[in-house]
């Protein structure tokens, strides 16, 4: 088994990351044309740039790199080809409802016990998930991470993360 093979394997398949790339350029679509212009605003002071512009940067950026995404990987189907075997569609409906709940459950725990706690168990559940299993490592950046966040927010924005 080549590395390209493995890399695939591991990430699901090149299918997951041609549907990831896709809704991440919807994503970045509708914050280009419905959230950052209805929610920001756009007006900048004589000597200031305009509130939207980082927003919009990142939504530019995200866009272009999804759609990079999609294009490498379709064409990696193309030169390799698909198994044909239908599993990719499951695997794929599979790993976007875990990511959906836990989209929702981080919303709902944000807002009912706040940013510290949720971005604690985020982080650690994500480096388990990944297969990382340095628990010293991961007890470290689950706190200090998040931790060194909200200071940065306060210290530079005025920010107080819930």
């Amino acid at each position: 088994m080549s590395e390209e093979d493995s890399d695939d394997t591991r990430s699901g398949s090149a299918m997951f990351n041609i549907v990831a790339g896709i809704l991440l350029a919807a994503v970045s679509l509708w914050l280009l044309t419905v959230a950052i212009p209805n929610n920001i605003g756009q007006a900048a002071g004589k000597n200031d740039i305009s509130p939207a512009l980082f927003p919009t940067l990142a939504s530019w950026s995200l866009l272009g790199l999804s759609l990079a995404l999609v294009a490498i990987h379709i064409a990696k189907l193309r030169v390799q080809g698909s198994d044909g075997s239908g599993r990719e569609g499951v695997w794929v409906l599979g790993q976007l409802a875990v990511w959906i709940l836990v989209a929702i459950l981080a919303y709902l725990g944000i807002q009912t016990i706040g940013f510290l706690p949720v971005a604690i168990a985020l982080i650690a559940i994500g480096a388990l998930g990944c297969g990382y299993r340095n628990y010293w490592v991961i007890c470290g950046l689950a706190v200090v991470t998040p931790v060194i966040l909200t200071q940065l927010a306060w210290l530079i924005f005025t920010v107080e993360l819930p």
